[in-house]
């Protein structure tokens, strides 16, 4: 009977684990970018045992038109962004690998003018 009750236990165990390992991850988070205009972040994760899945949307308005910003996410990611005419930026990128910006709840989403002046701020918060 005990190795009856081992054997069910470990099996139990083992489709457990590949059922875990088998779940797709989903994450969305959502930062409110305030200060001079209005802005905002979007990061979605979807990732699975097999693949990687990021989509990093960031837009902003009422910004000095045709003016470059860095837009820095989580601490770890600093990509350039220049208005329009009209004074808004719009930016969408996709990551397929698992090199890409690692982006949690809690973690600020800060645009900063060539002075390195705090233009918009936000942290990001589960959507």
């Amino acid at each position: 009977m005990k190795l009856t009750l081992k054997s069910s236990v470990a099996i139990g165990l083992v489709a457990l684990a590949a059922l875990t390992i088998a779940q797709e991850v989903r994450r969305e988070f959502l930062a409110g970018m305030s200060g001079a205009g209005t802005g905002k972040a979007v990061w979605k994760l979807r990732d699975s045992a097999t693949q990687r899945q990021a989509e990093l949307q960031a837009e902003g308005e009422r910004l000095a038109p045709n003016t470059s910003y860095t837009l820095t996410l989580g601490g770890n990611a600093t990509i350039s962004v220049t208005t329009n005419g009209f004074g808004a930026y719009r930016l969408s990128r996709r990551y397929r690998t698992a090199d890409r910006p690692s982006i949690a709840a809690g973690d600020t989403a800060t645009l900063t003018d060539a002075n390195n002046n705090v233009v918009q701020s936000g942290f990001f918060q589960p959507k």
